[in-house]
């Protein structure tokens, strides 16, 4: 049962303009440009510019001001102000692209490429600790930890916490070894995975999008496994409006067999991934990890083909139409009812033949 959030002293949380979610934080977004936080502070996710105290109920992040977009990862923040800035708060394992790995308990710039404060962004968007960023001039950036070819430069880098694990500056993405991504229309981050959508073509066709990252059960939508280090096409037929889905640890008890002929149980925890793209016309797909009904198909099986969850049924005011003369036109009524079309609910069209 959903339940309307309060604040402590009783009153509701009122003119949210959005929200977003991390592994065990939400974040709210008000009218006024003012950030609210509640859930866990292990890495001063909250804003409180303290670290440990966990929340039941919403705070406002400080030093927080003229917000007009945020984005979550796992243990972390990441938010646009009214002048174009860029800020970060929590944990930091370069996904704050400000040269180091530092967490923070207040929200801290983002840097550009040249160290500077981070201006110019068009569309951003956070994974589990990467971080993606889309420029005004339709290149795309990352930083953060690189384990799985999320950040889309060629390389691949540990996560291990004794080596260096991530890229704490802005990289750019590639698709080739001397070619970058120069015609993005929006970026987004799964977990581990990374999006971008192109624009289309000088024709106006449809070009796909590129994706990079982990690549497990199919959520980079190229219809195989195996991750990418590069930005890779694919559904380069389809002008794709939005890109979600899910990318997360999935808890599993696993019976092994001890040294000394006993048998015990373990937890094993694997990465598991869900793609989910939207058309132009609101048409819905998935793909991907599907153990627990995510993908909306009717049946538990992982899917590595894109599968079509919007359905539409056409109606008409007659199943047979009869002509007695050449260039003889008669007039077709039908509509038509969509399901799980995130545009559109029903059209009536009139049609002759």
């Amino acid at each position: 049962v959903f339940k309307q959030v309060k604040l402590e002293n009783g009153e509701y949380l009122q003119n949210i303009i959005q929200v977003a979610a991390g592994e065990n934080v939400t974040y709210a977004l008000s009218s006024k440009g003012e950030v609210y936080a509640w859930g866990v502070n292990e890495f001063g996710q909250l804003g409180q510019d303290e670290i440990g105290t966990n929340r039941l109920y919403p705070v406002k992040i400080k030093t927080a001001k003229n917000i007009m977009k945020i984005e979550a990862g796992y243990n972390f923040a990441i938010m646009q102000d009214a002048e174009g800035g860029m800020w970060a708060v929590g944990q930091n394992v370069g996904n704050f692209a400000n040269g180091n790995q530092v967490n923070s308990a207040l929200p801290v710039r983002m840097k550009d490429e040249n160290n500077v404060a981070l201006y110019g962004v068009k569309s951003f968007d956070a994974g589990a600790y990467h971080v993606v960023i889309m420029k005004n001039d339709g290149t795309v950036w990352t930083a953060g930890y690189n384990d799985l070819g999320q950040l889309g430069d060629a390389t691949v880098t540990s996560s291990d916490s004794t080596v260096t694990a991530a890229a704490t500056v802005l990289t750019k993405v590639k698709t080739s070894s001397s070619a970058y991504v120069t015609d993005a229309k929006a970026v987004f981050a799964n977990g581990n995975s990374t999006y971008i959508t192109r624009v289309n073509d000088a024709d106006g066709k449809p070009q796909g999008m590129y994706v990079c990252g982990e690549n497990k059960y199919g959520e980079l939508f190229n219809l195989t496994t195996g991750n990418r280090t590069y930005a890779t096409l694919v559904q380069t037929d389809k002008e794709i409006l939005t890109v979600g889905g899910m990318g997360f640890y999935a808890e599993t008890k696993e019976t092994v067999n001890n040294t000394d002929g006993t048998t015990s149980t373990q937890t094993v925890y694997t990465k598991n991934g869900t793609g989910v793209i939207v058309e132009k016309d609101g048409t819905l797909h998935t793909i991907g990890y599907n153990k627990n009904g995510e993908m909306a198909i009717g049946r538990i099986e992982n899917v590595m083909y894109l599968v079509k969850v919007t359905r539409s049924i056409i109606n008409t005011n007659e199943i047979f139409l009869e002509f007695n003369n050449i260039g003889e036109t008669k007039q077709l009524e039908y509509d038509i009812s969509y399901s799980n079309n995130l545009l559109k609910s029903k059209k009536n069209n009139k049609q002759y033949l």
